[in-house]
C-alpha cells in the first residue's frame, strides 16, 4: 500500500518560519500544539536581501539582531513547555529557504503563517507562502491572519533547547 498522503500519529521534527509579525508567531504557538514527547520544533527566520540603491544585493539585516530576537521569541513560546526546539537564522529567498530547510531536517510538517494580503498587494509582494505550497513535497499547515490582536544553550545556528533528562 502506498503512504501518499497518510499523516504520521505525531510529528517528530516541524519546521516553522517565523517573520516576527503576530500572525507567524501564531504560528509557532500552532507548532507548540502539534508538538508531542519526541517532537523537536526548528525555528527559522529569514532576513531576505534587498537590492540597494547601487542595485547590489544586500542582506535585509545584516546584523545579528534577528537572531537574538528570534531566540527571545522562542525561548518565550517554547521554554515552559518543555519542547525540544532548534532556531536558525538565514540571509536569502525566504520561500526558498524555508523548503531547502524542510528538506535538510526531514522535516513531517510545516507550519506557517500567510499575511492574507489580497488584490493588487498580493500582486505586487507575492507570497512565500504561495511559493512554499508550491515547491514543498511536504504537508503544509498555514495559519491565516486572526482578527484583532493575537496577544537552552547556545547553539551554531542560534539558540536550542533539549528536553531534561529523567535525571534532572
Amino acid at each position: 500500500m502506498d503512504n501518499i498522503g497518510v499523516l504520521p500519529a505525531f510529528f517528530e521534527t516541524i519546521l516553522c518560519p517565523i517573520d516576527f509579525e503576530p500572525n507567524s508567531i501564531a504560528a509557532l504557538e500552532m507548532a507548540a500544539k502539534l508538538a508531542r514527547i519526541g517532537s523537536t520544533i526548528w525555528v527559522l527566520h529569514v532576513a531576505p536581501v534587498q537590492a540597494s540603491p547601487e542595485f547590489s544585493v544586500v542582506p535585509a539585516d545584516p546584523g545579528h539582531g534577528a537572531e537574538s530576537r528570534l531566540c527571545q521569541i522562542v525561548r518565550e513560546r517554547l521554554d515552559d513547555r518543555i519542547i525540544p526546539y532548534e532556531t536558525v537564522s538565514r540571509i536569502g529567498d525566504p520561500a526558498h529557504e524555508i523548503v531547502s530547510l524542510a528538506e535538510e531536517i526531514d522535516a513531517d510538517i510545516v507550519v506557517m503563517a500567510t499575511h492574507g494580503y489580497t488584490g493588487t498587494l498580493r500582486v505586487l509582494i507575492g507570497s512565500v507562502c504561495d511559493r512554499v505550497m508550491q515547491e514543498l513535497t511536504r504537508p503544509l499547515l498555514v495559519v491565516r491572519p486572526q482578527l484583532g490582536a493575537i496577544a537552552s544553550d547556545e547553539h551554531a545556528d542560534g539558540c536550542a533547547r533539549t528536553p531534561p533528562s529523567a535525571g534532572d
